[in-house]
């Protein structure tokens, strides 16, 4: 734990059991600071247990012996019967109430007697099936119980006594809930069609566990292989090897597979090094000349078929191919950036050509002229070089859209640093997609560039995305315009001016120097946004389109509180006020937080690690003291 941590934790009084129940309450385990006499007190004890089961550890011993602090424990964490006393871990109500957690490892530790008595297993088995696991072994040969396993998961069936495992009704009914679990069956039930069948329909990849006949039927992988359009590797690596030696039933996989890729890594080498197969195969996929043998990677007629569709093949063909200027123009044609796979003596003698150079600079010139229905990927590496180094060329390829040029800020990367460090060019990219801020170098990056995001987000009524503002703060926080009062006073505005469903006014506070933290106005500023923040906050949390998170792993406590701690503010009666505020509303968002059951999203960052919502609470409330 960091030394903040400590600093906070050191702030409770360990013996005052109103202060210990409001940290119990906050954080059970907690209760491990507390003194002896509070560890045994039944109200501390029952309010630890209940925001975190495993507190019942730090319980003292009479207290891990009462039925109602054990049945409160295990209810909110099935693990927490480990720390129960020898009795109540053999109680019927105890157990069960802990197995409702999923958890099934504790019955390792539970009176045999109780594990052979049928009701109460059925009952332990409705909640989680892989209990039959622990079972009196008599049960695990009992219908009733496997069958009520297996409902819950087929592979279950590898507890069940070896007699069911060789029941037909029993597997039958495992491979219908879980296709994989035939691997768990009778090696009699491994030959029975009926079974394989429906194991197969349940899983494709439940075919490794069948019989070799079955492994080997071409016809039955064929219509596995239909029926599994999209993903047939499982069934490649199942079936039999005799098959993979098959031209019908690779090509047919291959021409399925979302990566058919995948599936020419089973492939068998004599295979690799059939002609008519390669070609087909380099067809669907031109990188499959990765795959072939070396003598058919020097098969100008195989690697020609491979370039044509994809000029990055190149990369694969042999070194006597990469030298052939007609396999390497059609590659270039087919690909601009494929010269960079010729051989060094024909790429020098393209490159230094005078008709190609006057021809580059003629088609750099072309692209952008109104007649031109060319795309950028259609251009070779040498015209797009051109045109990468010519800013003028650069801001019209930015402006051109879709029609020509697809602008990702990961293509930003890639572009010659002298270009990502122009400030004519850097407006209309930040102005396109601000993320493109994060490949300037930091002495290049000025505070305009910042007003135009700001100015374009404010346009559009405060949305912005996450990724923007990561890459965004993270500009500011590195180049020295985190310092630039100015910017920093109108950025504070333009958050104010916006209702904020992202981590904005947060990163703002991130990205501010310790320096600005000094000025009044700005403090108040950003201590006002965060205000508004608080209150409106409630127990939700921020993000959207599958990305979520909370304030605190975007404001690191430990930076904060010293910038705070250096700022030689914390007299002035208005920044008083505002912590003040903010305590309150803080105290109040986590106690929501904890009664919705949302305290993950602080626990389980690592912006602040080891962190918790406590030492929020504290911090806030040292700072309004002055």
């Amino acid at each position: 734990m960091s030394d903040l941590s400590d600093n906070l934790l050191s702030m409770t009084d360990w013996n005052n059991k109103k202060e210990v129940l409001e940290a119990v309450k906050n954080y059970g385990p907690e209760l491990q600071y507390a003194s002896e006499e509070l560890r045994a007190d039944r109200e501390v004890a029952l309010a630890a247990v209940k925001n975190n089961g495993d507190a019942l550890e730090y319980a003292s011993e009479e207290l891990r012996s009462d039925r109602e602090v054990v049945l409160a424990a295990v209810k909110e964490s099935g693990g927490a019967h480990q720390y129960a006393s020898e009795e109540l871990k053999n109680d019927k109500e105890v157990v069960l109430t802990a197995v409702k957690d999923g958890t099934s490892i504790i019955l390792k530790y539970t009176d045999p007697s109780l594990l052979s008595d049928k009701e109460f297993v059925l009952s332990v088995i409705f909640y989680v099936g892989s209990a039959l696991e622990h079972v009196d072994k008599k049960l695990q040969g009992n219908k009733e119980v496997v069958s009520m396993a297996l409902n819950d998961d087929g592979s279950n069936l590898k507890f069940a006594h070896k007699s069911l495992k060789a029941d037909k009704k029993i597997v039958l009914m495992a491979v219908e809930n879980n296709g994989l679990s035939l691997k768990y069956a009778s090696d009699e039930l491994k030959q029975d069609k009926d079974i394989v069948i429906s194991a197969i329909g349940n899983e494709a990849s439940a075919l490794k566990y069948a019989n070799k006949s079955f492994r080997a039927d071409k016809d039955l992988v064929l219509a596995i292989i239909k029926e599994n359009e999209r993903y047939p590797l499982g069934i490649i690596e199942s079936m039999d090897e005799s098959l993979r030696k098959d031209k019908e039933v690779l090509l047919q996989a291959t021409e399925k597979a979302r990566y058919p890729l995948e599936v020419l890594e089973y492939a068998d080498k004599s295979l690799l090094s059939d002609k008519e197969f390669v070609i087909a195969t380099v067809k669907q996929n031109c990188d499959a000349l990765e795959f072939a043998s070396d003598e058919l990677k020097n098969d100008k007629e195989v690697v020609m078929a491979a370039v044509k569709d994809s000029g990055d093949a190149l990369e694969y063909a042999s070194k006597e191919l990469r030298a052939d200027k007609e396999v390497v123009l059609a590659a270039v044609n087919s690909w601009g950036y494929a010269l960079e796979y010729a051989s060094e003596e024909l790429r020098t003698d393209i490159e230094s050509s005078p008709k190609d150079n006057n021809n580059i600079a003629q088609q750099a010139k072309e692209f952008f002229s109104e007649e031109n229905d060319y795309h950028w990927n259609d251009l070779n590496e040498l015209v797009e070089d051109h045109i990468m180094n010519n800013p003028e060329y650069v801001i019209k390829l930015l402006q051109v859209g879709d029609n020509k040029f697809e602008f990702l800020n990961e293509d930003f990367e890639t572009f010659p640093k002298k270009i990502r460090d122009n400030l004519d060019v850097m407006k209309v990219a930040v102005h396109i997609n601000p993320r493109s801020i994060e490949y300037m170098s930091k002495d290049s990056i000025y505070s305009e560039l910042f007003m135009i995001i700001f100015n374009d987000w404010s346009f559009q009524n405060g949305y912005c995305d996450e990724d923007e503002i990561s890459a965004v703060t993270d500009a500011l926080i590195v180049s020295s315009c985190n310092e630039d009062k100015d910017l920093i006073k109108q950025l504070i505005d333009e958050v104010e001016s916006h209702t904020h469903d992202n981590s904005l006014p947060f990163s703002l506070i991130s990205a501010c120097s310790s320096t600005l933290f000094k000025d009044k106005d700005i403090l108040l500023g950003l201590l006002k946004n965060l205000n508004e923040e608080v209150i409106e906050f409630g127990a939700d949390v921020y993000g959207g389109n599958d990305y979520y998170f909370h304030w605190t792993e975007v404001i690191s406590c430990e930076h904060f509180s010293k910038k705070m701690q250096g700022s030689g503010l914390l007299k002035d009666p208005d920044i008083i006020d505002l912590l003040k505020n903010i305590s309150t509303g803080i105290e109040k968002h986590f106690t929501l937080m904890h009664k919705e059951n949302q305290m993950h999203w602080v626990n389980n960052n690592f912006f602040n690690d080891n962190i918790e919502d406590k030492h929020w609470i504290m911090l806030f409330r040292e700072l309004s003291k002055g």
